[in-house]
């Protein structure tokens, strides 16, 4: 009802106090006054709300927090990746080298959809045993605004110390396919999440279902 805190004062004193009008009545002005002191106070005591939690607290609040965690903003890592780290420190820490722990430290980091598999599963190579691939998906028309490099950081805090991780980006999209000319997906987009193999220029045409793969 009232935007103002001045306003609700105003309205609670008696009538016989605002009978002049607002532009020349004492009352108005200074309950004017005294509102917009009333007002800032609000904004302060709702700032104070937010920053004692990490969801809501200001981005140079996050240094405390995770200050309280022994984490470290990492180079080239955005402030909701770090909130989010933050965020879920604990429930990483307690699964920490197993896959759910894994694809955790990945969502993270931003991502949407990632799975944790065993190598030899993948691959059929026995002797990789103690390796395993962490899957990423994403689709072409919404690419990842994820640094590699916090990712990678974020997955080795958390796995098994024996086991090396690999990564293996999937990449999807609809679209209509030219049957008489042949089932092909042309990617064009530059894609910064690999190596530089390509350069997405459109020149490199992938098969249905195929997929690149990231060595580390």
């Amino acid at each position: 009802m009232f935007q103002k805190f001045a306003d609700y004062i105003y309205y609670l004193l008696p009538a016989p106090f605002k009978q002049l009008k607002k532009s020349i009545n004492q009352w108005y002005i200074f309950c004017k006054v005294i509102g917009l002191w009333f007002d800032e106070v609000k904004k302060d005591l709702l700032r104070a709300v937010d920053d004692t939690t990490v969801a809501t607290c200001r981005d140079e609040l996050l240094l405390f927090y995770g200050e309280d965690r022994d984490l470290t903003q990492y180079k080239n890592e955005k402030n909701e990746e770090y909130r989010s780290r933050i965020a879920m420190a604990d429930e990483i820490e307690h699964l920490g080298g197993t896959k759910e722990g894994v694809v955790l430290a990945a969502k993270a980091t931003g991502i949407k959809k990632a799975e944790c598999h065993w190598l030899p599963d993948v691959t059929g190579d026995s002797d990789r045993w103690a390796e395993f691939y962490l899957f990423v998906y994403d689709l072409l028309d919404e690419t990842l605004d994820v640094d590699f490099n916090v990712l990678r950081k974020n997955v080795r805090d958390v796995k098994c110390s024996e086991s090396k991780d690999n990564y293996r980006y999937i990449c999807t999209t609809e679209c209509a396919l030219d049957h008489d000319a042949g089932a092909k997906l042309t990617v064009d987009q530059d894609i910064c999440f690999f190596d530089g193999t390509y350069s997405f220029d459109g020149s490199r045409e992938f098969q249905p279902g195929e997929s690149e793969e990231i060595f580390l």
